[in-house]
């Protein structure tokens, strides 16, 4: 049962713990970056003791007079006695000067010990703050919460809750996901495809270049041996089902090791006036033909793929093809964007073929060799083609398709 207060909504998800759920359908870049069409949610938690209650992250800014209405008609406000901060980027921070001044100091601030210099960096101010250490136990009435330190998971504060009678781990951003989606709970074991694909998008851009903390932090969360019933993100749905924490533990670490689906291929270009286009064209009819479909994104005068989804494509893709025009004697700029990011937020020892199209000298092969061996993958085939597609080119197009199909089979 929710109860709608504009674009906020609480919902009961047990006896003792609720959902306040505020639900962004303006958005169009998430950290003024990400396109994200599907829109996301900020979920704070509330947790309810015998004692008095805690409060687990807020909401963006824009929605704090309606989350702070919540949160009151839920519970009375003086009864707060800890606010704990998982991560304080400001979507889950955004609320929090305004649920401070409505507190007036009666309640603790609870964080990683990083967190209190980042209230008063961010905000200007000096709440009753108290840092937690990893492992360190509280105790909320009949409720025993548990705090893990996840460093750079995404930010060097970033930590989770463990509510022990609950059997639930808050996470904040950890195992989020972009949309809104339809229910409030979901079961891991029956994943809906499309809501997967916003997961692994939302990790792609915001969580993915922490690789190496990543697999870091799932490894110390597998060796807790935490008991986990639910998982509390502060972006989409809450996780439920049979060995939860296991499952998402497994997505996550693939997805940390990049690790390819069965003939998976991603294929991205840029062209201006339609000569790379047919190019890539040509290559992917003729891999349809075969049975290989890929995942098409362009970026053309006439339209525009996301950047923020191509990545969660590259992450699980067994082939990458990039396909690029020249642009004032130099790698066209949209694709140097495209490949920094692909190396930056997906780095994996993935074969990449690199296709340039070219009029007096093929500059941009070389632009884009450089910036690809900064990174994990391998080029495994690079040619260019001065103009028009000759009959020397279709040769060795053709001879690039035969190996593309050998490869994505193999």
């Amino acid at each position: 049962m929710a109860e709608d207060n504009r674009r906020v909504s609480v919902h009961k998800i047990q006896k003792d713990f609720y959902m306040i759920k505020a639900e962004d359908t303006s958005i169009k870049y998430f950290e003024g970056l990400w396109e994200i069409p599907e829109g996301v949610t900020y979920n704070s938690y509330v947790l309810i003791g015998d004692e008095g209650s805690a409060v687990f992250d807020t909401v963006s800014r824009g929605f704090t007079k309606e989350f702070i209405e919540v949160l009151k008609s839920l519970i009375d406000v003086k009864d707060v006695k800890f606010v704990v901060v998982h991560h304080m980027e400001p979507d889950h921070s955004g609320a929090l000067p305004e649920l401070i001044k409505e507190l007036n100091q009666a309640a603790e601030v609870l964080g990683h010990p990083l967190t209190g210099r980042l209230i008063e960096s961010l905000y200007g101010l000096k709440p009753r703050f108290r840092p937690v250490k990893d492992g360190e136990v509280v105790k909320l009435g009949q409720h025993k919460l548990t705090f893990i330190h996840t460093p750079w998971l995404h930010w060097p504060e970033t930590m989770l809750t463990y509510v022990e009678d609950l059997k639930y781990l808050v996470t904040c951003d950890v195992f989020g996901a972009y949309s809104i989606p339809k229910h409030v709970e979901i079961d891991v074991n029956q994943l809906p495809t499309e809501y997967e694909y916003f997961m692994r998008k939302y990790f792609a851009n915001v969580i993915g270049y922490y690789r190496e903390n990543i697999l870091k932090n799932l490894n110390k969360l597998k060796q807790l041996n935490l008991r986990v019933e639910a998982i509390a993100p502060s972006h989409g749905s809450i996780l439920k089902g049979e060995n939860v924490l296991e499952k998402a533990l497994t997505l996550y670490e693939s997805w940390a090791k990049a690790e390819a689906l069965d003939s998976k291929v991603t294929v991205v270009y840029t062209s201006m006036y339609g000569y790379v286009e047919r190019v890539v064209e040509y290559i992917v009819k003729a891999l349809s033909e075969n049975g290989v479909n890929a995942n098409v994104f362009k970026f053309t005068s006439y339209e525009r793929s996301n950047v923020s989804d191509l990545l969660g494509e590259v992450l699980t893709s067994k082939l990458v093809i990039v396909a690029s025009a020249t642009y004032d004697a130099d790698l066209f700029p949209l694709t140097t964007y495209i490949l920094e990011l692909i190396v930056k937020k997906t780095n994996a020892e993935k074969p990449l073929i690199l296709l340039t199209v070219y009029g007096w000298g093929d500059i941009a092969s070389n632009k884009a060799k450089e910036l690809i061996s900064k990174s994990k993958y391998k080029i495994v085939r690079n040619y260019g083609i001065n103009g028009l597609v000759k009959d020397k080119d279709y040769v060795e197009l053709n001879k690039l398709i035969k190996e593309i199909i050998e490869l994505v089979r193999g």
